[in-house]
């Protein structure tokens, strides 16, 4: 017996927003502190905005964030992920300990950035984690309740935003759940990541743009300003990000309208006005640092000077990296020293292809012989621009290859790929039963996911 595709994809938009939140914090809760990407500095950020800092602080020759006296001894008490092997458990006892000595401290300290880190963050991804960690801080004086705290309003935030982007996606969710659901993005919610917002603004974006696709009926001045503000916040959020903006333009694409053709192309200006004047505030704080090697100015002069080099650059970017966007985009195990037979990848790409199969994108949009090939060509486009933005401003001058392109730098333009691949057609009246497969096999994937991150840790 079949079931029914509009019940199934009711359902399954009714109970997703629960499902990530229980896997959230799963993730929240299984992973110990400071082994997501980048933790620490993401627990310095939130409480340098706390301490009512936008921007990283100068002293002197230095640089850093205003924190609690007590998180700057939790932080360098405890081992970073890019300190933790694999060889051993992850020392809870010295956690404890650590946590227990941190009250004895008082007042605010200056916690001194390391040599390339990220001073460029924009602070609003840090509101939620900030919340919770400055909620966490009036009741208890443990820096694991505030971590923990901060940890779990991260989560929440994401899930309502990526609960908001079901509310636009038309047709069945299936396609946008199993981006969503991705071990490395729902672990990124588990913790205190700036990223996770910034993808889940991302994914909020994409499901405007298909929402506006669908060719039902002119898109509101409503849902403009909803799109703006999905596309302001991801945009600036992060630079690397901002090429995905361009999709924008595959609306006026589809409806031929002057008006949509001026408002996206008002928003995308309005955005890359934001993401200029955030660089010039923190220019000196980042591209003045003497340990940062990569200089935007110097490396966009070789590259004029030198094109067909800087052009091979920019695809020999994707060739370089290319495990790290494999293990980074599928899962959180290179970065938690959790080794996963190559099975477990196949297995967990065989369902995503299955999930696209099924659910493709059954709309005016396609009876263009003309708009297929942009949807496909216009991402890659994209792609290609994340590549050259990266060689510019995080390559050091005159490289071979853009250096640093990861899985989640491609999650947020991914399901803009995947949709034009794939038409529901002949699945149709199957529809409901093999998308309920692909659901039971998304969810196995991550049990085994949690039960693997466990045993490594505990």
């Amino acid at each position: 017996m079949s079931v029914s595709p509009d019940i199934f994809s009711r359902h399954l938009r009714r109970f997703f927003p629960a499902a990530a939140l229980i896997f959230g914090l799963a993730y929240t809760f299984i992973v110990p502190p400071f082994q997501v990407p980048d933790e620490y500095m993401h627990f310095a950020r939130a409480l340098n905005l706390i301490s009512g800092n936008a921007r990283a602080i100068k002293d002197g020759p230095r640089m850093g964030y205003n924190i609690d006296c007590r998180a700057d001894y939790f932080i360098r008490q405890m081992p970073h992920d890019g300190e933790y092997k694999g060889t051993g458990k992850y020392r809870w006892a010295d956690f404890h300990r650590v946590v227990e000595e941190a009250k004895a401290q008082r007042g605010n300290c200056f916690w001194e950035i390391e040599p390339g880190s990220m001073q460029m963050h924009v602070p609003y991804l840090y509101v939620p984690q900030a919340i919770g960690i400055f909620l966490a801080s009036k009741v208890s004086p443990s820096l694991s309740m505030w971590l923990y705290t901060g940890r779990v309003f991260n989560l929440v935030f994401c899930v309502w935003l990526l609960s908001v982007a079901l509310r636009f996606m038309r047709g069945s969710p299936l396609r946008l759940i199993y981006f969503m659901s991705l071990p490395m993005f729902l672990h990124l919610a588990g913790s205190l990541s700036g990223d996770a917002p910034a993808i889940s603004f991302a994914l909020l974006f994409f499901s405007l743009v298909i929402h506006a696709l669908s060719g039902e009926g002119e898109p509101t001045r409503g849902f403009w300003w909803i799109t703006a503000l999905a596309t302001f916040f991801f945009g600036v959020g992060k630079s690397v990000y901002f090429p995905v903006v361009l999709l924008l333009w595959l609306i006026p694409l589809q409806t031929k309208r002057r008006a949509d053709w001026f408002r996206s192309t008002a928003v995308i200006g309005v955005t890359l006005v934001g993401l200029l004047l955030w660089n010039f505030l923190v220019r000196n704080d980042f591209y003045k640092t003497p340990a940062f090697p990569m200089d935007p100015v110097a490396q966009t002069q070789w590259f004029l000077a030198h094109p067909l080099a800087g052009i091979k650059a920019v695809f020999m970017g994707f060739i370089v990296n290319a495990h790290k966007i494999a293990v980074m985009y599928f899962g959180v195990f290179g970065w938690l020293s959790v080794v996963m037979p190559l099975a477990w990848y196949i297995l967990y790409f065989a369902v995503g292809l299955l999930a696209l199969l099924l659910d493709g994108g059954d709309t005016d949009f396609w009876r263009s012989r003309w708009n297929r090939p942009a949807f496909v060509l216009v991402p890659m486009g994209v792609a290609v621009l994340l590549s050259l933005v990266m060689f510019i401003t995080f390559t050091t001058v005159g490289s071979s290859h853009t250096n640093g392109i990861q899985g989640r730098h491609l999650m947020p333009f991914m399901p803009f790929l995947a949709w034009a691949f794939f038409t529901r057609g002949r699945f149709a009246a199957h529809y409901g039963n093999l998308a309920a497969v692909a659901v039971g096999c998304i969810v196995v994937l991550h049990i085994w996911a949690l039960f693997a991150i466990f045993l490594q840790f505990y």
